[in-house]
């Protein structure tokens, strides 16, 4: 995962930069990871052809094992929330 994070607008107005560095961006949205930028050197079709192999396996991944996402969204609200009861230590507490 990218260390350097950066806001949307910050990222759109320094994108020049961010290619040329060649590290990776977390690009953020009110404090909240939306995506991240991977710049690419040299040989951008076998980068798009090794993408789309991935994509692919990843749609055979996903068909063979469909995800019920209400379920998944249920248990990732209750997770939310379990995170956010905490003392005043920044423990968390039980349920």
């Amino acid at each position: 995962m990218a260390k350097t994070k950066v806001g949307i607008r910050k990222f759109r107005s320094t994108l020049k930069d961010h290619i040329a560095s060649g590290n990776p961006v977390t690009v953020t949205s009110h404090g909240e990871a939306v995506g991240v930028f991977i710049p690419t050197e040299g040989e951008t079709d076998a980068v798009v052809a090794a993408l789309k192999k991935a994509s692919a396996e990843l749609a055979r991944l996903r068909a063979a094992r469909p995800v019920d996402t209400d379920a998944f969204l249920a248990v990732l609200k209750a997770t939310q929330m379990l995170g956010k009861a905490t003392n005043s230590a920044g423990r968390r507490t039980a349920p």
